[in-house]
């Protein structure tokens, strides 16, 4: 049977100096010592099934974007994205653009993003700024 090891809050106090310090290529080390250190417990099979999952979208991504077929989005398809996934409309965004004229340019893209937009939609959409960013 697989277990899942669970930080408990002191174990994660106990351990956070010790992993700093884990350089990329001793990871296993600390993995290792990490399993060592916290006592496993049983995993569900709903717990197993998203593991998997998960396990493989990593995967499946890891081996798109080795083989380049992973789509980057421009700042402006970024943003058209969020909002239509968020269904906002266009004065939704002035606080972020200052009027609506501006919102609808940059929206239709006939105008870019600038950096003090960009910072503004990251704190929006809690996102990094490098997403707005050419």
């Amino acid at each position: 049977m697989k277990r899942l090891f669970v930080l408990t809050p002191q174990a994660k106090s106990d351990l956070k100096n010790i992993f700093l310090d884990v350089a990329e290529d001793s990871f296993d080390t600390a993995e290792t010592l990490l399993h060592l250190t916290i006592p496993p417990r049983d995993i569900s099979p709903e717990e197993r099934k998203l593991i998997d999952l998960r396990s493989r979208l990593v995967e499946d991504y890891e081996h798109r974007s080795r083989a380049g077929k992973v789509k980057h989005f421009t700042p402006l398809e970024t943003l058209q994205i969020l909002v239509e996934d968020q269904r906002l409309k266009q004065a939704d965004l002035v606080d972020i653009f200052g009027t609506q004229s501006v919102v609808s340019e940059v929206l239709n893209g006939r105008r870019r993003i600038n950096h003090t937009q960009a910072r503004r939609l990251a704190t929006r959409f809690h996102l990094s700024i490098e997403v707005f960013l050419p």
